[in-house]
């Protein structure tokens, strides 16, 4: 059976050259046998194993789409006669040997944006060809305006207030513990000491994360404050941590037993698999604020098919109010619209 829905390859630059594919020209698949198209999607990223953290902390950079490879059948009883399916096929080397990028569509099942870099073709008959076509993956135009948004999301208060949830999850594991009630006075007065100063820390770092608002805008004091308070964080986490690890289990209780012992090994346990996820937050946030002052700079959006300014602006600061400030950034003459494929700068702010 053809394909109901027809693929429609569309150059994103001169000589802007459009191809349909549809009915019996169209990609073939079987149900079941063999599918119309395969995509592979996965993450640019890295791993870091902290000596803190037992789980490792990973820096997304991105995503990558597999190379998208299209194949099937053009005859000359589906085309136009005599001739046009070699004729067609030229066509379609001519795309591919344009050296343009394209986006593709197959209706409103899959849109992407990406390069046409290989055209194989069989004769089968001087009437009927089997072809494949490769196309290198730019982008899943799906996912444009969520990563952006998402990225928008990244800020220096949503990572503050991310740490200061960890952090009192934490404090309820070593204040309320049942432990305590074993625990010499003088040694919990100790964490309480380190409690306090870590909840100064956090204090800290909530007016600073609240101060930047937002890593792009953010000047190079306010970066230089931030960084300072989660340098402050740090230290007083590790403080708490390291007196609880080496901490003489005879010295600090009243009475050694085989359950206290247990409850112990639990405690500290517990205490260091949380503290090491807020270390790790911490470390994350950090290499944020290095990636700022190191000038990261304004961040971009590669435009869709049907993106206006509008919806680039409602697609990265949650409102459309931004459009004539995207529109300025890149030097737009009044009545263009965006370009598919083509990546625009945004502004760290548009007020």
């Amino acid at each position: 059976m053809p394909a109901t829905q027809a693929w429609k390859i569309i150059q994103l630059g001169p000589p802007n050259k459009t191809l349909t594919l549809q009915g019996y020209n169209a990609p073939f698949g079987r149900p079941r046998k063999g599918s119309v198209v395969d995509t592979e999607f996965e993450l640019r990223e890295s791993e870091t194993y902290y000596s803190f953290r037992r789980k490792p902390s990973r820096h997304i950079f991105g995503d990558k789409e597999s190379p998208m490879i299209l194949h099937g059948r053009w005859m000359d009883s589906a085309i136009s006669g005599p001739g046009s399916a070699i004729a067609f096929g030229r066509y379609v080397k001519q795309m591919v040997a344009d050296k343009v990028r394209v986006s593709v569509a197959w209706g409103t099942t899959a849109s992407y944006v990406g390069l046409m870099t290989k055209l194989r073709i069989g004769r089968e008959s001087p009437a009927e060809i089997v072809w494949e076509l490769t196309i290198k993956v730019d982008a899943d135009v799906d996912l444009v305006r969520e990563s952006a948004f998402l990225n928008a999301m990244i800020t220096p208060i949503s990572q503050a207030t991310q740490i200061d949830a960890a952090f009192k999850n934490y404090v309820a594991t070593v204040e309320d513990d049942p432990i305590s009630l074993d625990l010499n006075p003088s040694f919990l007065d100790m964490l309480r000491g380190l409690v306090s100063a870590a909840n100064q820390a956090a204090a800290a770092l909530l007016a600073a994360a609240d101060a930047a608002q937002d890593y792009t805008a953010a000047t190079a004091q306010q970066l230089a404050r931030l960084r300072g308070a989660v340098s402050q964080f740090q230290t007083a986490i590790a403080n708490m941590q390291d007196t609880i690890d080496t901490a003489d289990i005879d010295a600090i209780t009243f009475v050694r037993s085989a359950n206290t012992d247990t409850r112990w090994i639990a405690y500290k346990a517990e205490s260091d698999l949380q503290g090491g996820d807020i270390r790790a937050l911490l470390a994350d946030m950090d290499r944020e604020v290095q990636l700022a002052q190191r000038g990261r700079g304004t961040s971009s959006y590669m435009a869709t098919l049907f993106d206006t300014w509008e919806s680039i602006s409602t697609a990265v600061f949650g409102t459309a109010d931004g459009a004539q400030a995207i529109r300025d950034a890149n030097g737009v003459r009044f009545g263009q619209k965006p370009v598919a494929g083509q990546s625009y700068l945004i502004p760290a702010s548009f007020q």
